[in-house]
């Protein structure tokens, strides 16, 4: 077995904390094998990115016993752990007669998908998503890494490319613990009528109305009624109701608007004139309108 050890100096994550991501034979939770454990944990007062790699097939249950041992009374942290990387990990335990193990685990990705109805994801692959916040990786050519990571092979050769691979989706990993704070300060704005930072934080439409759920840093009491928009509060919560028409927003896409007689200025790229404010395009909600529609109310 190789075991690669390097010295980290971590963004965000805690002493009880391990970020873990693993490398596989394939996607089958019971044929495929465990080749590579990475993790970024916290060992003798300092942050270390520690990768096991099973050169012969042979060790995968080794493999599977440094997981026990490096995880235990941990929190985890991962991308799409929750749908691959845990279950795959209890599966191949179970194969060996090892007890599963059921870890407290942060998803990333489960994060970043709450988010998705307000920000247009071209694609949540985590090399996407770290871009967001300014990461670029620097990955290897992975010539026949499929090859590579072939549970029929007598022994993993090359292992450079899959483990800097691995490398570069830990330190992404942690670096995207804390990606709702970017999200959250992109839906966030501070007013000054209410003295308090207030933030978008749902959002739904029922036939002809829109229900907005802003939350407030500080408790706000306050009632307010006209013909096309109401809001009303309850502590920290903020309820926003408008009135939503539901219709084709360009040749080839749908959406909902309101009816603009409050002077906002539009920002979208759909060309509705000063009339319609879109409130949802497609599948996406335009938070940008929906926050000045409610600045408007105080203006």
């Amino acid at each position: 077995m190789k075991q690669i050890k390097k010295l980290y100096h971590k963004k965000n994550l805690k002493p009880d904390e391990i970020v873990l991501d693993i490398e596989t034979t394939g996607l089958s939770f019971f044929s495929d094998k465990l080749v590579l454990l990475g993790i970024i944990t916290f060992e003798d007062n300092k942050f270390y990115i520690n990768q096991f790699f099973a050169e012969y097939n042979n060790e995968e249950k080794e493999l599977l016993k440094i997981y026990l041992k490096k995880i235990d009374n941990k929190k985890l942290f991962t991308y799409n752990g929750d749908v691959f990387d845990i279950p795959f990990l209890n599966s191949r335990l179970s194969f060996y007669g090892l007890e599963k193990i059921f870890v407290q685990n942060t998803d990333i990705y489960k994060i970043v998908t709450n988010y998705r109805k307000y920000f247009d994801f071209k694609s949540l692959k985590l090399e996407y998503i770290e871009k967001i916040i300014k990461i670029n990786r620097d990955d290897p050519k992975r010539i026949n890494s499929k090859s590579l990571l072939k549970s029929d092979l007598e022994k993993r050769i090359n292992s450079f490319p899959i483990l800097k691979h691995n490398e570069n989706d830990l330190i992404s990993t942690e670096k995207l613990i804390n990606i709702s704070d970017t999200f959250d300060n992109e839906l966030s704005f501070f007013s000054k009528k209410l003295k308090s930072k207030i933030t978008l934080k749902n959002i739904s439409i029922n036939k002809d109305l829109c229900f907005i759920e802003f939350f407030s840093e500080k408790k706000i009491d306050m009632f307010l009624s006209y013909d096309d928009v109401s809001v009303s509060s309850d502590n920290n919560l903020i309820t926003l109701t408008i009135k939503v028409i539901y219709g084709k927003i360009s040749k080839s896409d749908f959406g909902y608007v309101f009816i603009n007689n409050r002077k906002i200025k539009s920002q979208s790229k759909y060309a509705l004139g000063d009339k319609f404010l879109t409130i949802k395009e497609n599948e996406i909600y335009n938070y940008k309108n929906i926050i000045s529609i409610f600045k408007s109310l105080f203006n």
